[in-house]
Formats: C-alpha cells, structure tokens, sequence
C-alpha cells in the first residue's frame, strides 16, 4: 500500500535517527502525538486539508478535518504540568527524653509543584518525524515543624556531630526542582504503535534544611544544618507512543511509555552545619563539598486525551509519572558526610517518583 513503511525500513530509519539524535542537543517533552493520526492509514492517503466541508457531528470520520492531521506539517503543544513528589527518603532528625524520634526528614510533605512543557515534532515524510521537548518544574517545597511543649529534644547524630539536647523547637524544609529536555526520532511501521529513540537530560535539584533553637541562649541560642545536591543526567532513551483510544472525530487517547540508562555527571553535595550566638553571629560547625559521577535510570509513563476544538487546534489533558534511580536526594548526604572532619563522598543510591495531571493546547499546521 501506498506511503506504508515496510518493518525493515522502519527500523533501520530508527537506527539512523537514534545515532543522530545522540549527536545533538534540543529539548521538551511528546505526551502522546504520533507520526499519523488515527486508525491504520498511512500519511499523505486522506482529503487535504482545503478539502475540508463543514458537516454535523454524526456525519465526521476519518475524512474530517477538524480531527484530521495526516496533512499537518508541524505538530505544536503547551502543556501545563501540576506534578506531586513522593515521599522524601527517611532521615530521623530529633528524639525525644524516652529516644523516640519525634521529627523526621519524611515527615515533611512538599506542596505539589507546577510548570510549563513544551514540545514541537516535525513530519520527515509518511512514517519519520523528529520531536524537541522541554518541562521545568518547580518549587516542590514543604516543612515540618516540631513544637515547643515546654519538653527538651535531643538532635540526632548527623554528619557524624554530636548529639545534644536542650532544644526547644525545630523545623525541617525541603526544596526541589525537576527540569528535561530531549530530542526523539519518530518511526511508524503501521498499526497503532510510534516508536521513540533519541537522547535526553534531565536534572533534580535537592535541598533540605534543618533549624532548631535552644532553650537556655547561652552560648548558642540556634542552629541549623543544611544539605543541597544536585543531578545532570545525559543518556540515550528508547519509547513507544500507542494510540489507545479514538472515536474517528472529537476525541483520542494516547499512552506513552519511555526509559533510559544515563550518565549522572558531576552529582554533588554541599552539606553545612552552623551554631548561631543570640546576637545572630555565626559559628560554622563543619562544612563538605564533594562531587561523583554515577550511572542513573530515568523512566516515563503517561495517558492523555485529545479533545478538538478547530480543525488546526485540540485541548489535551493527561496524567504523567516519572522515575529517577541512581540519584543524589539531600537527607541521604548526612550519612556520607563527617562535618567534624570537613570530609565525604556523594551518595547516588537515592530516587524520586514524581506523578501528576497535565493539560494543554496542541497546533497543527
């Protein structure tokens, strides 16, 4: 049939375009556009665009315009992501008299986090496309406090300081961001399925602060301790953009699946701890500044759902999950510290799962 690839061709274009795309550097985020439209037909078989003749609702199909794109050139999408974090990794902070911890680096729940993805693909033919994508997501930031009760707490052991008491009240926060970019090839070998190949980078900045005061000012009357890391992942990921739904009109629905081994270069830390006198003069306690190259693994899943609205213009909304493994998070940084000695190393056995909804505008032209 006309304009279909064959399997064979299919996947040496796919091998081509991943060894191109490793060679260079775009960005964005695809939430479930594929190099054709709906059902099995190739592009470049369906009516033109011009062709296009209003008709009521029951008379659209596959001949329709205003859900058709097998025409469309350029493929453009603004997406709004509204993203939660998961649980940050457990660090016990503060005991009580009796040694049971009273506050811990989990117990504190960052506030969802939201920011713009963007993404452009660009048709190479009947079955090739090349896709840029970029998302920036961020604050996520949240504390957990520990009140005064008229009761002394105790500071855990943390980047191997001593423990003390005669604490009165404290406060854990923590602040993260998530930035991708990435620059996929596109291959359709027919049926309902585009694979995806290219390269990608994505970065998780990680920050957690702990600060306490005491009850008798004398000779500190606070303190506080600080870690921040930070992540650059660079790699080759492979995909699949599967149409999963379509009612051959207004709607359709697309699940798309990614996952990459990467290069986690130059992960570092920078954890602190200060004793801080009641006139606001700072004593520093011990500082660490360490950096390590890791391998890390990123995946990405997602559902979204198409909704026309134009012949040339759909509202999109969806929900994404995202997985990073091999990566330095902050609470695990005081284990790998000794702030006494002003020594340590990075420690990249940490992860992060981020989930959300995702809504948006997507162009054809």
């Amino acid at each position: 049939m006309k304009g279909v690839c064959p399997r064979g061709q299919a996947a040496r274009s796919l091998l081509a375009v991943v060894v191109a795309c490793t060679a260079l550097t775009s960005f964005g985020q695809d939430e479930g556009i594929v190099v054709t439209d709906e059902g099995s037909m190739p592009l470049g078989v369906q009516p033109p665009v011009d062709s296009f003749q209003p008709a009521p609702a029951a008379a659209w199909g596959n001949t329709s315009a205003l859900t058709n794109h097998r025409s469309a050139v350029w493929i453009g999408q603004v997406d709004a992501l509204w993203l939660w974090r998961g649980n940050v990794p457990s660090l016990p902070l503060f005991t009580d008299s009796f040694g049971s911890v009273v506050l811990d680096a989990n117990d504190v729940n960052p506030t969802a986090a939201t920011g713009p993805r963007v993404g452009i693909i660009r048709r190479l033919g009947d079955c090739h496309a090349i896709e840029g994508n970029y998302l920036n997501v961020g604050t996520f930031s949240g504390d957990a406090r520990l009140a005064d009760t008229g009761e002394s707490y105790q500071i855990e052991n943390l980047g191997n300081l001593p423990t003390f008491g005669d604490i009165s009240t404290a406060t854990a926060s923590t602040w993260s961001v998530f930035r991708s970019a990435e620059l996929n090839g596109r291959t359709w070998s027919g049926g309902s399925i585009t694979w995806l190949a290219g390269f990608r980078w994505v970065e998780w900045d990680d920050r957690l602060s702990v600060d306490y005061d005491y009850f008798n000012p004398d000779p500190f009357g606070s303190g506080n301790l600080d870690a921040r890391t930070g992540n650059n992942l660079y790699g080759g990921q492979v995909g699949a953009d599967m149409r999963l739904w379509n009612t051959e009109g207004l709607v359709r629905v697309d699940g798309i699946a990614k996952a990459g081994v990467f290069y986690n270069h130059a992960a570092y830390q920078r954890s602190s701890a200060n004793f801080i006198y009641p006139d606001g003069a700072v004593e520093p306690a011990g500082a660490v500044s360490a950096t390590k190259d890791a391998v890390s693994f990123m995946g990405e899943v997602g559902v979204n759902a198409s909704v026309s609205i134009t012949r040339w213009l759909a509202w999109r909304a969806g929900y994404s999950v995202f997985w990073l493994s091999g990566v330095a998070t902050a609470p695990q940084q005081f284990a790998a510290s000794d702030l006494a000695e002003s020594t340590g190393t990075v420690n990249t056995r940490g992860s992060v799962l981020l989930h959300g909804v995702t809504t948006g505008l997507e162009a054809r032209w």
